[in-house]
């Protein structure tokens, strides 16, 4: 009995140990399920807040991405309105421009238009070929405005027994010298052809006082530009063969039978600068004596001394050219001053209206 109550009490003591070896274990065992838990809930939290931290980072992201993307459309939306505001002004700026180089156009069209009918106009004054040819036993012209209108001209008549010949150069070139040369024209046509003037100097007088009482009366308007008016007036005597001369500041070039240049010096001051000329005297020359008159313009004695002309011509570059060619005839005589003209402009331009006339009676 003893050893079966023993035998049951150890069993007893072995149950109890077996338990608590048990309940240790399983305290032990949840312990370390609980601690594992713990371990995975906190890395479940830190996940989720690393998530939630990620996810918050994107959403910042997005709208930072978002409010860049509707700043740079909104850039895009006024350069686009900027641009085609611009390009409505360019438009407009383009139809402006067009319309007026159309009126420009027009009016550069009607300009030329009427330079060109005025130039016809002009060149009434001028004596046609076919009455050079009928008046001089032989003769050339170089004539070479400036501009399409020219202050220089040409004028001549016969008057009875009497043979006139007017070279003019008006003050300046183109449009304002043009109508001068007109106005010359009435002068020389009432004085000579009405009045019936035919002395050289009376005649340079004439006209002087037309111009001065011209310029006076325009000069109680206003006066815009130094208008005045150089001449070269020959009077030939066919029943005498005899030529007059008298001019102002245009000169008269004749050569002699034994070959000798001489120069008939003109007054030396401008047309309609005062009331009356002084000491103007006529010059006669004897047809039978005389292989041939010339006259010129300004034009070609500048354009002669011109830059780099004046090395190789200089002031008496025109008085070379006579003396190169008064034995030629006047045709020869014409195409060599024309090659002049074109050398002389080759490498410089033209300076003034050129004029230049030669005549055998």
């Amino acid at each position: 009995l003893r050893d079966s109550l023993l035998n049951n009490s150890n069993k007893r003591e072995a149950l109890k140990k077996q338990y608590k070896y048990d309940y240790d274990k399983k305290l032990i065992t949840d312990s370390i399920k609980s601690i594992e838990q713990k371990k995975i809930t906190s890395t479940q939290l830190a996940l989720q807040n690393a998530e939630i931290k990620n996810q918050k980072t994107i959403r910042i992201a997005l709208i930072i991405g978002i409010l860049v993307a509707l700043i740079f459309l909104a850039f895009v939306f006024n350069r686009l309105r900027i641009t085609s505001k611009q390009k409505k002004i360019i438009q407009r700026q383009e139809e402006i421009t067009l319309q007026q180089k159309n009126e420009l156009e027009l009016k550069n069209k009607n300009i030329l238009e009427s330079i060109e009918a005025a130039r016809e106009i002009q060149y009434i004054i001028f004596p046609s070929e076919n009455e050079l040819k009928a008046i001089f036993k032989d003769h050339f012209m170089l004539f070479k405005p400036f501009d399409n209108l020219s202050g220089d001209f040409l004028w001549v008549k016969e008057v009875g027994d009497k043979i006139i010949v007017v070279l003019g150069d008006c003050t300046g070139h183109g449009i304002p010298a043009s109508l001068l040369t007109l106005f010359a024209n009435e002068f020389l046509n009432n004085i000579i052809l009405e009045k019936k003037v035919t002395s050289a100097a009376k005649i340079l007088e004439e006209v002087n006082s037309e111009i001065y009482n011209y310029l006076q009366r325009k000069q109680k308007t206003k006066k815009t530009l130094n208008e005045g008016m150089d001449l070269a007036i020959c009077i030939v005597d066919k029943k005498q063969k005899q030529l007059v001369y008298a001019g102002s500041k245009i000169d008269l070039y004749t050569v002699s039978n034994n070959n000798e240049l001489k120069m008939a010096e003109s007054y030396t001051l401008e047309l309609g600068k005062d009331t009356s000329l002084k000491d103007v005297k006529d010059q006669t020359f004897t047809l039978a004596d005389t292989k041939g008159f010339y006259m010129t313009s300004d034009g070609l004695k500048d354009q002669l001394k011109y830059k780099t002309n004046k090395n190789k011509f200089g002031f008496k570059g025109f008085e070379e050219y006579i003396n190169s060619n008064f034995d030629l005839a006047f045709e020869e005589q014409k195409n060599n001053i024309e090659d002049l003209y074109s050398q002389i402009t080759r490498s410089e331009k033209q300076v003034d209206d050129i004029l230049v006339f030669g005549f055998k009676i």
